[in-house]
């Protein structure tokens, strides 16, 4: 199924820097419950011009394992795979689920790389407008229940695009600034989880990890480590 949502995303895309999967095969055959998604793939895109769009759908059609996460098993800032600051808080939070990050579909609202949110090329709106269709598509074929958004801003926009407006549940931290996660709900039963970023939230520390709140969306056991 991973090379029939590859052609979802439009070609204008292609050529530039960018990511689209971070997961491999296995995580992008359905059913799966949980989607991660955060808002964009960091970096430079002038330095990493030649990690384009296409060739990361190529990658990820044939290049890659099956059983594989952008979380567990790239190397990030010239660290140890898996070791960089977010791959560590993301593995915290799934592990404590017991939810394997190598069989769960996670992509990025929009594909395009850029340093910050306000260096986007092609603007906010109109990069997210084109890779929605990936993700509709993603969400429908696969299923799923609940997608857990890496940062707030990135919650917000998923909830309007398909209606989660309904607030269920809610996480606020133990600590001085008492940043506030929270889930909406759409008519249809499709949960959004609204996570505050793990590259400034630390998911390890009590005070700070959202893992009881995620653990209390996860209704079924299909998708856990070990499970088919």
């Amino acid at each position: 199924m991973i090379e029939q949502f590859g052609r979802n995303v439009p070609s204008s895309l292609h050529a530039l820097s960018g990511s689209v999967f971070y997961s491999g095969r296995a995580a992008f055959s359905g059913p799966r419950e949980l989607y991660i998604l955060g808002l964009n793939p960091g970096g430079d895109p002038d330095k990493q011009s030649g990690d384009t769009i296409e060739r990361q759908i190529r990658l990820a059609v044939g290049g890659t394992p099956e059983h594989w996460s952008a979380y567990c098993d790239e190397s990030w800032n010239t660290k140890a795979p898996g070791t960089s600051t977010l791959q560590r808080r993301l593995r915290h939070v799934f592990s404590g689920i017991g939810i394997d990050l190598r069989r769960t579909p996670s992509s990025n609202l929009i594909f395009v790389r850029s340093k910050r949110k306000a260096t986007l090329v092609g603007g906010f709106n109109a990069l997210a407008d084109a890779c929605w269709s990936f993700h509709r598509e993603v969400i429908a074929q696969l299923n799923v229940r609940l997608v857990v958004c890496l940062g707030i801003s990135t919650g917000m926009e998923v909830c309007r695009r398909t209606g989660a407006l309904r607030k269920i549940d809610e996480f606020a931290e133990q600590n001085a600034r008492g940043w506030i996660s929270s889930v909406h709900e759409n008519g249809q039963g499709l949960r959004v989880a609204s996570l505050a970023h793990p590259s400034i939230a630390d998911w390890t520390a009590p005070a700070t990890d959202p893992t009881p709140l995620i653990a209390r969306l996860i209704p079924s056991k299909h998708q856990r480590s070990g499970s088919s």
